[in-house]
């Protein structure tokens, strides 16, 4: 029976039953790793690889490749460290490396044969007992007390929430469509707004595993425009570019029948910009534009047929979809909202401030008009998006992971005031000293959230076609959590 290796991102530590014996064994098995890692000799490396990595890994994605990303660890390790077993249930281990001054978690996944199917770097700091850590009963529990008592008009959203193996609870409350009181059920589909953001990330970071482009490329090596030549893919990826979002003033006020695809979405972009300092950030949705002309440009395909041939199929995301004009979404969920979306309010039409006095809420039908694209807005169930962190936590997109994808960046925004949290296309930020990793998305109507815990092995999806539930419930379950 052939081993199949999976290199681990965010790979996270569910708490099993297994003999004394397995965990013996993967203690080993994770000294073994650190000592051959650490001393940093290639022949030692190679053989360590070799012996314990599957011939199926080994063939795709090279020894060579594999010894390049131990040595990247290699130089990642705390000089010198002690090591401290955080967690070990016979099949994950968990340990942190540390000295006075660093430590690194390191995180390595088996397959019941023992053999190691992935390793993850994290800078969490492991709770070694985690004292506090809810079973999943509790968090059962908590959610169908919160959901049921948020079960009232005004309220609607899809929840799912698991681990990185399986979901273990999935609720729909509330209402899809008003007009014709069609409920919230597992097969609605909510606009993601700025998560979908992660899909266009995990895309370039497989074509960069393919040999396709590298990070460190600038952008203007792939596509003919006049851009400041300084601007790296991976600026784009982090928000570090300087570029301004397409979102302007005239956006707003323009009419969307005129927009075909999202390449439309262009001509509202400003590109005459100077790269940030390298600690800089400035969050923008073009740059994610220009991340999907790269992935057009570099395959030859479209962006959503590349994102359903490397993401949706593996990821077993059958439901999620790309929306262009003309195409019909079943099931689609209308957006409701309290914010009209429009710069100048003034512009704005009689008929809307009229409807404004008049009702709490009322559909978002603005967005309805425009285009899903590399920056946001694809539509996708609450499942599907579970199965993407899931994708992603548990290494099955390993053809183009790197161990430090999910580490935290300190940078500085372009207004200064310092925050943390941006890495690679995903947010990665903490809770009461608790590390999570995802993305979340808002647009007058609808919310989402997506984030996975790796300490206690817990993924959150919440969507909502409203402006805030997703964030709200977001909210309650952190300080539930913690």
């Amino acid at each position: 029976m052939k081993n199949i290796v999976l290199l681990v991102i965010g790979l996270t530590i569910c708490l099993t039953s297994h003999s004394q014996t397995k965990k013996e064994t993967l203690e080993t098995l994770f000294i073994d790793w650190i000592t051959s890692v650490k001393s940093g000799k290639t022949s030692t490396i190679q053989k360590f690889v070799k012996d314990e990595f599957a011939d199926d890994f080994i063939s795709f994605m090279t020894v060579d490749k594999v010894l390049n990303m131990s040595m990247q660890l290699h130089e990642n390790l705390p000089k010198p460290f002690k090591i401290d077993i955080q967690y070990n249930d016979g099949q994950k281990i968990a340990g942190l490396l540390h000295n006075p001054k660093n430590s690194l978690g390191l995180i390595i996944n088996t397959l019941p044969s023992g053999k190691i199917r992935g390793w993850s770097e994290t800078e969490i700091t492991w709770n070694s007992k985690n004292p506090n850590r809810k079973s999943q009963q509790e968090i059962v529990n908590y959610l169908n007390r919160v959901l049921d008592s948020l079960n009232i008009e005004g309220f609607s959203m899809s929840v799912t929430i698991g681990d990185s193996r399986q979901s273990f609870f999935q609720k729909n409350i509330g209402i899809a469509n008003q007009s014709f009181q069609i409920p919230v059920d597992a097969s609605t589909k909510f606009n993601m707004a700025s998560s979908s953001k992660m899909f266009t990330s995990v895309a370039i970071r497989i074509l960069e595993a393919q040999g396709k482009l590298k990070l460190s490329d600038p952008v203007v090596n792939y596509l003919n425009l006049s851009l400041d030549p300084t601007i790296t893919i991976a600026d784009l990826l982090n928000h570090t570019s300087g570029l301004k979002t397409f979102f302007s003033s005239e956006f707003w006020l323009s009419s969307k029948a005129d927009l075909q695809s999202w390449h439309d979405l262009l001509d509202y972009a400003d590109l005459s910009v100077k790269k940030l300092e390298e600690t800089a950030y400035f969050y923008s949705n073009t740059g994610f534009l220009l991340l999907g002309l790269i992935i057009e440009q570099v395959t030859g395909d479209s962006y959503q047929s590349v994102l359903q041939k490397n993401i949706f199929r593996p990821a077993d995301m059958s439901k999620t979809l790309a929306v262009n004009k003309y195409q019909s979404t079943s099931k689609k969920a209308t957006g409701y909202t309290r914010v009209y979306p429009v710069v100048d309010s003034l512009k704005a039409s009689v008929e809307f401030q009229q409807k404004r006095l008049s009702e709490a809420t009322f559909p978002n039908d603005f967005f309805s008009n425009t285009v899903s694209s590399p920056a946001g807005g694809m539509y996708t169930v609450s499942d599907d998006l579970f199965n993407f962190i899931k994708f992603v936590a548990s290494g099955l997109m390993s053809k183009e992971t790197t161990p430090n994808m999910m580490r935290q960046r300190t940078v500085r925004h372009f207004s200064f005031i310092e925050t943390k949290g941006y890495n690679n296309g995903f947010e990665v930020n903490t809770y009461k000293d608790q590390s999570y990793w995802g993305h979340s998305g808002s647009i007058p109507g609808f919310n989402s959230i997506a984030y996975h815990f790796p300490t206690i092995d817990v993924t959150i999806v919440i969507l909502s076609n409203s402006d805030d539930q997703a964030n709200k419930l977001f909210a309650m379950l952190k300080d539930f959590l913690f």
